[in-house]
């Protein structure tokens, strides 16, 4: 997955009103992603359960294959073990374990975006009472900048602020 997401996140105060129109579609995209994802970890859950099943019954059926003599009895433990071992079952483990991953991205992401809403919301509300009208010097990104370039800015001058008054 790539970080177009946080280009899409960020917030152009000079554009407030394509920022608006943009925010239903940019949430129902990545909601559609957030599906499609969730839907593939599935897909892979049910495959990781029947490989399972498989080798499951393909040990109980020839435990010899498997290195338990004939006179040994089978057991959970061993199946799990033999389970565990098996390099196509970790395969779709790891499989599994990422299309967990991407779904807990995209869920995060979808939640960013209904905050990036009552962001847009609240900078509307801003705009209205002339938070940025004169004749005081308006607290404004420049042109075309976006507001997650801004934060990153004050970030960076909060830290050296802090390492000064450390020395």
């Amino acid at each position: 997955m790539s970080n177009k997401y946080m280009k899409d996140l960020a917030i152009d105060p000079y554009s407030l009103d394509t920022e608006l129109m943009d925010q239903p579609g940019l949430l129902a995209h990545y909601g559609q992603e957030l599906a499609s994802a969730k839907k593939q970890q599935e897909k892979l859950e049910e495959k990781l359960a029947v490989a399972l099943a498989q080798l499951d019954a393909k040990i109980r059926e020839k435990p010899h294959l498997f290195g338990l003599s004939e006179d040994k009895k089978i057991t959970e433990k061993f199946i799990e073990a033999k389970q565990t071992l098996d390099a196509g079952i970790q395969s779709l483990k790891a499989e599994v374990i990422e299309a967990q991953f991407e779904v807990n991205v995209l869920t995060w992401i979808t939640k960013a975006f209904t905050q990036r809403k009552t962001s847009l919301e609240l900078m509307v509300e801003l705009y209205k009472s002339e938070y940025w009208a004169g004749p005081k010097e308006p607290r404004m990104a420049e042109p075309g900048k976006r507001m997650i370039d801004v934060q990153d800015g004050e970030k960076a001058a909060a830290q050296k602020l802090r390492r000064r008054r450390e020395e």
